[in-house]
Order: C-alpha cells, then sequence, then structure tokens
C-alpha cells in the first residue's frame, strides 16, 4: 500500500540539505512525482486535488478517507516550490 506518511519528505531533503547529495534530492522529486500521478483522486473528485492512500501494486485505491497524515501535503508543496499546487489542496480541503 501507498500511504502519506512523515518520511517521504524528512528523509530525504533533511538528508539533501545536511549532507548536499544529489541522490536524496533526486529520490525526493521521483517520490513526489510518483504519488501526484499515482495517488490522486480521478473523475469528479479529482478537482479537489485529493490525494489518497493506494494500493502499490495495482493503483488501486485501498482506503476509503483521507489520512490526516495528508495534512502535510500541502506545506510540504509550499516548501519545495510548488505554490500554485498547494493553494489549490488547502483551498479544496
Amino acid at each position: 500500500m501507498s500511504v502519506f506518511c512523515r518520511d517521504v519528505d524528512t528523509l530525504h531533503t533533511q538528508a539533501y540539505l545536511l549532507f548536499g547529495d544529489e541522490d536524496f534530492l533526486r529520490m525526493f522529486a521521483e517520490s513526489y512525482a510518483s504519488a501526484m500521478s499515482a495517488m490522486r483522486l480521478v473523475g469528479e473528485a479529482s478537482k479537489h486535488g485529493w490525494l489518497v492512500d493506494v494500493h502499490m501494486g495495482s493503483g488501486r485505491l485501498s482506503r476509503v478517507w483521507i489520512s490526516s497524515l495528508a495534512a502535510f501535503w500541502p506545506g510540504m508543496q509550499a516548501l519545495i516550490g510548488e505554490e500554485g499546487a498547494s493553494r489549490h489542496n488547502c483551498q479544496r480541503s
């Protein structure tokens, strides 16, 4: 299952900031891109910009609710320069 967790931004971004290793920044960028493409609701619900927990193998919805850990996502988006996406997610929550 693919879920929101504090480690998706913390591990990679803090390691990049501490050690300056571009591999950590690349790993974060890959994780972020994957989350944005695989965890976004589809259809009418997609206009909200919410991301949900999905099965890693099939990409199918694994939970029918938005987890509380998803609340950090707009803040993380703002920190990486995705202000438009962050604003969209905050306004639609």
